[in-house]
């Protein structure tokens, strides 16, 4: 990491999560921490839970799908909904690290903008103005499986709703547009959760997810100082084939994870990619 990294951490006061929340006896320690600033509702966090929008989810097993994998399905959306944000999604004002200020979608939908800038991505902005997404963010399912892995009821949820661009940027570029292209893990704070959903139909060419199982707590004790990312080849030499998980579905498709494993992006080479992400923590 170079020193002009290392102060902008420490001036947003993410130097310390950066530095220890990659321990895992860290965050357990914080996590308690938390639990008793903010507390489980005991009344609501046992037994089965009944959620319209997850109705398939039993929230007992994605937290030990979680545990053991760092991963847990079944949090598919119903088509209402992923049309709703879609149309949303395509009518809303969007930024970017290759533009400044913002630009409606249609002005960008071929992933360059007029003046013939490239991208890599560009976020919506004011997802919460989606009613949908506002259902999403509190619904229940989500609320007690992020709850009850955390061990606390997390205080903040982030959200994002972005989309990835086809687009014949080199890997440099991509990285200079922050597309996490390199297998990484998250580090932006002690504890987190987070959903992802797919908002059009993602597949290994069209900018699907790639991560690897356990990894959340299976790691070098080596890896865990320095950078954040590895290279293909030092995941292929820790890691099986069948650790790699490539997350393929259609428009809907919904899973939780715990990001501290190793997990990338695929750039999309055929079709772009909408999608929704939430951090708990």
């Amino acid at each position: 990491m170079n020193v002009r990294r290392i102060l902008s951490l420490a001036q947003s006061g993410a130097l310390l999560p950066y530095a220890l929340g990659r321990f895992a006896t860290v965050r357990k320690v914080y996590s308690r921490l938390n639990g008793l600033r903010y507390p489980l509702d005991r009344r609501t966090s046992r037994g089965p839970v009944s959620d319209p929008i997850f109705p398939a989810v039993d929230v007992g097993r994605a937290v030990q799908e979680l545990r053991e994998d760092a991963v847990a399905f079944r949090f598919d959306l119903p088509t209402p909904l992923v049309d709703e944000i879609y149309n949303f999604a395509r009518r809303g004002l969007c930024k970017s690290s290759g533009f400044q200020g913002h630009r409606h979608f249609e002005e960008i939908a071929s992933g360059q903008t007029i003046e013939g800038q490239r991208l890599a991505m560009a976020e919506v902005i004011n997802p919460l103005g989606c009613d949908a997404i506002r259902r999403i963010v509190e619904s229940e399912a989500l609320r007690q499986t992020c709850m009850r892995y955390l061990g606390y009821q997390p205080p903040k949820a982030d959200i994002r709703l972005f989309w990835s661009f086809v687009s014949n940027l080199s890997e440099n570029e991509r990285r200079q547009q922050f597309q996490t292209i390199d297998y990484h893990v998250d580090i932006h704070d002690f504890n987190f959760c987070y959903a992802h959903f797919y908002l059009t139909d993602t597949d290994a060419r069209s900018g699907t997810h790639v991560m690897v199982r356990g990894s959340h707590t299976r790691k070098p004790l080596t890896w865990l100082i320095g950078s954040a990312r590895k290279s293909d080849a030092q995941i292929a030499s820790r890691y099986t084939s069948h650790d790699v998980l490539t997350i393929e579905g259609p428009a809907g498709t919904g899973f939780l994870e715990d990001t501290s494993c190793y997990h990338k992006a695929l750039p999309p080479l055929e079709r772009m990619r909408l999608l929704l992400q939430i951090r708990y923590h």
